[in-house]
């Protein structure tokens, strides 16, 4: 009788001290989860600190945030709408590279647009990596009629060079926000959209703040096309 209350009391005692590791174990996982959602809650704010600090000018419109860093927003785009040379880069992961015609129709707008205000434009598309880090890129190197495949450093030099980098990223739905975050000092304009939307949005408003006379460029590209059109039905 004494060995079974004994062997009893053995177990109990085990269960009890099974339960309290169990009950310790929670704990101990709970305090993790804890600590990282507060982790993820710093860095979030962190974040954002950094870019209200960097960036001095910011306007939302039209669900597009909009960040200047050295004058107000519309001012920053009209300097930049002064420039003479751009490169116009259209990033892309090489997972995304079928989807290329996603970019299309912002080539075909900017180029004309930048054409007409006699802007010369060297575009590339510029395949990056997860960590945005160039892996390749094409470029016309100014010259509409060529297409040439360039290395990461032929890549990098270009893209690093004294001229203004127009970057528009492929379109993601799990970035934060779509914004354009534009400098007159370290001369460049960087579009990223949530969706096709947002990216078409966001190209036509930086246009309309890069140049005042937009809807008359605009004209005259349509009428040269109409003309372009009208011949091609005569012959």
């Amino acid at each position: 009788m004494v060995e079974v209350l004994s062997s009893a009391k053995i177990q109990s005692v085990k269960e009890i001290k099974k339960r309290a590791k169990i009950k310790a174990q929670r704990k101990l996982l709970l305090k993790w989860i804890m600590i990282i959602i507060i982790i993820i809650i710093l860095f979030y704010l962190i974040n954002n600190f950094i870019i209200n600090n960097k960036y001095n000018f910011v306007d939302k419109d039209s669900g597009i945030t909009f960040y200047s860093q050295d004058f107000p927003v519309s001012d920053s785009f009209s300097i930049i709408g002064n420039d003479k040379n751009l490169i116009l880069s259209f990033n892309i992961h090489p997972e995304d590279i079928n989807g290329l015609g996603l970019f299309t129709d912002q080539i075909v707008y900017l180029q004309s647009i930048f054409s007409a205000k006699k802007i010369n434009t060297i575009l590339v598309i510029n395949i990056m990596d997860s960590e945005r880090k160039t892996i390749s890129c094409q470029s016309n190197l100014g010259d509409i009629y060529v297409n040439e495949e360039l290395t990461k450093e032929e890549c990098d030099n270009l893209l690093h060079s004294d001229v203004t980098v127009f970057a528009i990223d492929y379109p993601d739905d799990v970035i934060e926000e779509s914004k354009v975050q534009v400098s007159v000092a370290d001369k460049y304009i960087f579009v990223s959209s949530k969706s096709k939307e947002d990216l078409d949005k966001s190209i036509l408003m930086i246009t309309n703040y890069m140049f005042n006379n937009l809807v008359d460029i605009q004209k005259s590209i349509d009428d040269v096309k109409n003309k372009v059109n009208d011949q091609n039905k005569i012959e």
